[in-house]
């Protein structure tokens, strides 16, 4: 993913299986992240750091 915000941002993707985040992705950087999917609701977290409202998405993957 790509930061093409002004600010840095954490991400962060939890799911059925095992969590992950970036932390601090800097404006205009790119960071790789990788996980197996599995069937099951998966939530996927931004947040700036610093002041700023985080925004959540909610995926559902299927077999």
């Amino acid at each position: 993913m790509t930061n093409a915000a002004s600010v840095p941002y954490d991400v962060e993707v939890d799911g059925p299986e095992a969590d992950r985040e970036i932390e601090d992705l800097a404006s205009g950087k790119v960071a790789n992240m990788s996980m197996t999917r599995s069937t099951g609701m998966y939530e996927i977290e931004t947040d700036p750091v610093g002041p700023g409202s985080e925004r959540r998405i909610v995926l559902t993957a299927q077999g």
